[in-house]
């Protein structure tokens, strides 16, 4: 389980900004450009490269 206080502490890797916690895929959002980091055994995947793109209908949840 992904522990929510660490979004107090966390940024996306390119943009410097706030995270969003999608709670139900398990994952991390960056709405300015668009990525899902996942999150995995609690641990969020920050690594720019590994980053899944994801839609505008997505974005807008």
């Amino acid at each position: 389980m992904f522990n929510k206080e660490l979004l107090n502490y966390l940024v996306c890797p390119t943009t410097r900004q706030p995270l969003i916690y999608d709670e139900a895929n398990n994952r991390l959002i960056s709405k300015e450009i668009g990525v899902a980091y996942l999150i995995k055994d609690g641990i969020p995947n920050l690594i720019s490269s590994e980053a899944i793109k994801i839609s505008d209908k997505e974005l807008s949840k």
